[in-house]
């Protein structure tokens, strides 16, 4: 497993260590759309050549700017990477329109019955973390 950074021009995007767990952090706390795209680009490359189902991904979503367009993008690419190589995701700080879009976009993967135990909503780092730790 690759333990080095993968940067995207923001380094928003990057592999930590938690106890005996190797997680993808992508940082969009206060992320403007341009980063947030930096950040998809380098969250992608990131997952490239990993096995099935092997990847924890920790998402924080504090303060980040809403973007319809930028949101789409993330959509797309995060439907496949729940299909393909996420194990696990622990997505928190998503307040207001961010967290709205959120949780819309979590009831229409459960209306097609691809919304599982697997994704996880929380209010900050130290829960979704905790919850990480036992996926």
């Amino acid at each position: 497993m690759p333990s080095q950074a993968v940067e995207a021009s923001s380094g928003r995007v990057r592999w930590i260590q938690e106890g005996d767990k190797e997680l993808l952090l992508v940082d969009l706390n206060q992320a403007t759309s341009e980063e947030a795209l930096g950040a998809l680009e380098a969250f992608q490359k990131s997952l490239f050549g990993r096995p099935p189902a092997s990847v924890h991904l920790l998402m924080d979503l504090s303060q980040t700017h809403y973007s319809p367009s930028v949101s789409s993008r993330w959509k797309s690419a995060a439907k496949t990477a729940n299909a393909t190589v996420l194990k696990a995701s622990a997505v928190y700080g998503a307040t207001g329109i961010v967290g709205v879009a959120l949780k819309g976009y979590l009831e229409a993967l459960r209306l097609v019955g691809m919304g599982s135990d697997s994704i996880g909503v929380f209010r900050d780092r130290n829960q979704a973390l905790a919850w990480l730790k036992t996926r």
